[in-house]
């Protein structure tokens, strides 16, 4: 982590392997970043689609304390830009272990610009 604060400033969910690097700081629960006006949540992983346990409205609450714009996760590895009852929802996928396949993989990289997301990943 630390080469990519070089270029840029870094914000990072924890992830079920965080128990390796649960000594630094940078690693954050479920963070809630205020950008051009919206709000970005992001976390490891979210049930989506909804699960009959846990609607989305209730996994934002929960991961966020309430509500988000943007929700980008990743714990499937599966990239995914889909809008669910206004918010904008954005797997960036693993550049590690896509789709669970030990191989290259990709990044994303959400745009958000003057006050509004892109539903694309770059």
């Amino acid at each position: 982590m630390g080469g990519l604060e070089t270029i840029a400033t870094l914000v990072t969910a924890q992830g079920n392997n965080h128990i390796w690097l649960s000594e630094d700081p940078r690693l954050k629960e479920s963070p809630v970043l205020h950008i051009y006006g919206l709000r970005v949540g992001i976390t490891h992983s979210l049930d989506y689609p909804e699960s009959s346990r846990r609607s989305l409205e209730q996994a934002v609450e929960a991961e966020f304390g309430g509500p988000v714009d943007v929700f980008l996760f990743g714990g499937s590895h599966q990239a995914m830009v889909e809008t669910s009852k206004g918010v904008l929802l954005l797997n960036l996928c693993s550049p590690t272990l896509p789709i669970g396949l030990r191989q290259l993989g990709t990044v994303g990289i959400p745009e958000i610009n003057q006050g509004k997301a892109a539903d694309h990943i770059s």
